[in-house]
């Protein structure tokens, strides 16, 4: 069972320019003081806890758990989202306390990675009290790395041979493998890291593999690489084939239990 070892108690916005700091605080007071719908409680999840937020491009995530979800309380939200366009604050993803518990065994890698990496700014810490269990996080990586697959065969026909569409899509692709690199290294007993870097250096511990491509398609997603044509055919052939592998590592993690 994944429970509260999993939680990191270091978590701050250090890495965030102060103004979207303030700017957040600002959108966190609203919410709590004029919500139609009582608050429960609210964090920051994401990278904006990590040294992978980007200062230019990257939001600020929360989730927010209110007593109910209606549409006053999304008309509400909608008007805020027009007050802070522009000011880096991602749209909230929003729960109940009931939808938590029921959804705990269908979301386990989402609910683990918010786990993971969460700072609580308003109300309990309803994140570290939630057990999640092993069978299910297996099952779940089973078919988000398959469903990986598929994509992956899809975007390459989709691309009718334009590398930079390509290029763009793997780019793209690569942020959803790290929620799944982290349910990994949690089946696998292993402490869960903050950065991307260091959660693909344990990767690399557990599966035995050549990880090095997850790496280079970082790159390409924060625009320090720029494959050639032949280079681009070149990553995609190893991305697929290590995506390959990764569902092999997690079939074989059904066989150990």
């Amino acid at each position: 069972m994944v429970g509260k070892n999993t939680i990191n108690k270091t978590m701050n916005l250090e890495h965030v320019e102060p103004h979207l700091v303030d700017d957040f605080d600002q959108f966190v007071r609203e919410v709590r003081q004029h919500a139609p719908v009582p608050l429960l409680s609210m964090h920051v999840v994401g990278s904006a806890l990590t040294v992978d937020f980007d200062p230019e491009t990257s939001d600020i995530n929360s989730v927010c758990v209110f007593r109910e979800i209606n549409t006053n309380l999304l008309d509400f939200l909608v008007s805020l989202g027009k007050k802070y366009r522009g000011r880096r604050i991602g749209a909230p993803v929003l729960m109940t306390p009931e939808y938590i518990q029921r959804s705990l065994d269908v979301f386990p890698i989402e609910f683990l990675n918010f786990q993971a990496i969460h700072l609580t700014v308003a109300g309990e810490d309803i994140f570290q009290t939630i057990v999640l269990q092993d069978r299910d996080l297996r099952l779940q990586c089973e078919r988000e790395i398959k469903s990986k697959l598929l994509w992956l065969h899809q975007s390459y026909l989709q691309s009718l041979g334009d590398s930079d569409l390509l290029a763009g899509q793997l780019a793209r692709s690569i942020s959803g493998y790290f929620p799944l690199f982290r349910a990994l290294l949690r089946l696998s007993g292993l402490k869960i890291p903050l950065s991307n870097q260091e959660v693909l250096a344990s990767l690399k511990e557990i599966v035995h593999q050549d990880t090095s491509i997850f790496e280079i398609i970082h790159d390409l997603k924060r625009d320090t690489g720029h494959p050639s044509r032949q280079e681009l055919a070149t990553c995609f052939d190893r991305y697929y084939r290590a995506t390959s592998e990764l569902a092999l590592f997690i079939d074989q993690l059904d066989d150990r239990e």
